[in-house]
């Protein structure tokens, strides 16, 4: 059965946030904003190695921001962005979301290219009721509709609100709709808890979760958040991202933070 037959007669089992939560969620992001901290720069490093002989590998930037948007008839826009620099290739990420309830997705963008040329791009976004997929693997074009169905920031913020709950314990589970930016798709997935505690003499918390979708290996993420839920660090399969104070060569994020 798939994802869209299973959402269409209820019996995908994922929560989501209800409206409420999310314009709480958009006011904490506004008030980040207002005070300098949209913004957010992390050194990468291999994560398979011993620890004195670890180098850095990449760099990464996380970004959000809400405000009026020509393109979405200056519409009040929710965005995210990701831009990594990883073994001399570039990876710049987009996704776009309504502000005002019921607070549909309207966008993702992805693209990866060296210095040179572009590898590939996806482009993944609604019209006329559908949603649109458009991919480059660097030689040719291919473009994929489907029948829409509701995805929203309901659901693109449920995963990290379930998973940062005061009220989580080890091995919860639950599943919820997760966006691939690079395929240009949305897939559930499961989750579960396997590792939970507060980090001594401070109140920084360490998350450890399995995720799996349907058909690909299971994942485990490790992540450090502060009290502020601000990302600290990320360990992933291949690398480990690290929160970086005073970042070193910020003129390579210069294009998206214009």
């Amino acid at each position: 059965m798939s994802i869209l037959t299973n959402i269409q007669t209820n019996s995908f089992l994922g929560d989501r946030l209800t409206d409420c939560q999310v314009e709480n969620n958009l006011k904490k992001i506004k008030k980040k904003i207002l005070q300098g901290h949209s913004t957010y720069f992390y050194s990468l490093y291999e994560n398979d190695i011993p620890n004195d002989e670890i180098e850095k590998i990449g760099s990464a930037l996380l970004r959000e921001k809400i405000y009026k948007n020509k393109y979405f008839s200056n519409k009040l826009i929710y965005q995210e962005d990701v831009f990594i620099e990883l073994f001399g290739n570039f990876i710049k990420q987009s996704v776009f979301f309504e502000t005002k309830a019921p607070f549909h997705f309207l966008k993702s963008s992805y693209v990866e290219k060296t210095k040179k040329k572009i590898l590939s791009s996806t482009n993944f976004y609604v019209k006329n009721n559908k949603f649109i997929t458009e991919t480059y693997n660097g030689k040719s074009n291919n473009k994929f509709i489907q029948e829409r169905f509701n995805y929203g920031l309901n659901e693109s913020l449920f995963c990290d609100f379930w998973a940062s709950h005061s009220k989580r314990k080890i091995n919860d589970q639950n599943k919820f709709l997760d966006i691939d930016h690079q395929y240009g798709s949305i897939d559930e997935a499961c989750v579960e808890i396997t590792n939970l505690k507060t980090i001594k003499n401070s109140k920084d918390k360490e998350i450890t979760l399995v995720v799996k979708k349907f058909g690909e290996d299971r994942e485990d993420v490790h992540f450090i958040m502060n009290n502020h839920e601000i990302l600290l660090q990320m360990n992933v399969p291949g690398f480990v991202m690290k929160l970086e104070d005073n970042p070193e060569h910020i003129d390579t994020y210069k294009e998206l933070l214009n």
